[in-house]
């Protein structure tokens, strides 16, 4: 049952973040760059990730790009003050999303227990209309009712 369970939260963290890399237009997102915050394009974007964020119990929801050697932020749809800026180095290395990068997809297949919470992570690739890798979309599943019902 427990694996079930968590089995559940993978599916639900996966189908949203297929239903994120649908709203992302790739063409646009490539011609972002740091300072765009203000940006029509930009709100455009990351206003439609925030209405699925806050539909789907997500706790972070992003976009990633990649000079090669490290990963930076683009879009971020957290509210609060910790909210990171377009160019901002991600905490992961380039090495642990290469393959992403590439055009692979990663789903996490458990719960993680982290300072920000019980998380599902998973992380897309963002084509452009010539199916060039653009970025990638990181959704963090907000699993903590999950949990909450294994410990039960």
């Amino acid at each position: 049952m427990n694996d079930g369970m968590v089995a559940m939260g993978v599916e639900q963290a996966d189908m949203v973040s297929k239903m994120a890399v649908k709203v992302i237009d790739g063409d646009v997102l490539k011609t972002l760059e740091p300072g765009c915050e203000d940006s029509a394009e930009y709100q455009e974007l990351r206003d439609a990730l925030c209405d699925i964020q806050q539909s789907y119990g997500i706790a972070f929801l992003y976009t990633l790009h990649t000079d090669g050697n490290s990963v930076y932020y683009g879009i971020d749809t957290d509210m609060s003050e910790e909210c990171a800026d377009y160019g901002e180095e991600f905490e992961v290395s380039y090495e642990e999303l290469e393959e992403c990068f590439a055009g692979e997809e990663y789903v996490q297949d458990y719960i993680d227990e982290t300072v920000d919470g019980d998380l599902i992570s998973v992380y897309k690739p963002i084509y452009d209309s010539t199916g060039a890798v653009v970025a990638v979309l990181g959704c963090d599943y907000d699993a903590g009712h999950v949990s909450e019902r294994l410990a039960d």
